[in-house]
């Protein structure tokens, strides 16, 4: 089990802008060194959710009346000390949102991993209570997660038409993986056919 120190070490890590190095008085070339080094930290930051996920697996809880807290991904770097200004990727070198969809999928599956079995499955109400009114990435990493947990059982076909109808890419496939996790080995007809349909 973790200590609450290490949890927030390893939360907080994807919070913060990481410290890139730079010379005192950067030129333009500098700044070009930047972002490069800037993109190479990003690459790693977005790599970060992975081992989290396994590291953090089933260590905290969740009222049924709170939303699940995914932590944000940050590609954003800090200069040293003595400038300690935050410079961000520049968008016009590099497409700053390709680099961020499957991370940010992959950063909430890992959120919620995190979260410890309750006492029998998760409420169809807690999960309905989570889903945002757009669908997003986030939202569909969660899918994933609860599926690995055996959680999805609890929605009803309905549910399922519904978040198929909405034709998010990244949450038809956070929902067809969690359901086959949810389901694997019952060998549920409708499910199935749902996913076999899909």
């Amino acid at each position: 089990m973790l200590g609450p120190l290490s949890r927030i070490s390893i939360a907080t890590f994807l919070i913060r802008p990481v410290v890139i190095q730079t010379p005192v008085n950067p030129t333009a070339s500098d700044q070009d060194l930047q972002q490069a080094q800037l993109w190479q930290l990003a690459q790693r930051t977005t790599a970060l959710p992975f081992g989290r996920g396994a590291f953090t697996l089933a260590t905290t809880c969740t009222l049924l009346t709170e939303a699940l807290v995914v932590p944000k991904l940050v590609l954003a770097g800090r200069l040293p000390a003595q400038q300690n200004a935050t410079v961000n990727l520049d968008p016009n070198v590099r497409n700053v949102q390709e680099l961020k969809s499957w991370p940010e999928f992959h950063n909430a599956v890992s959120a919620g991993l995190r979260l410890a079995p309750p006492q029998g499955k998760m409420s169809r109400t807690w999960i309905l209570y989570n889903k945002p009114e757009e669908p997003s990435v986030v939202h569909a990493g969660l899918l994933l997660a609860l599926g690995l947990h055996g959680h999805l059982r609890v929605l009803t076909i309905t549910d399922i038409y519904q978040y198929y109808s909405q034709e998010h890419e990244s949450t038809t496939v956070g929902l067809m993986l969690g359901l086959a996790a949810s389901y694997r080995g019952t060998m549920q007809p409708a499910i199935s056919k749902e996913l076999v349909a899909s």
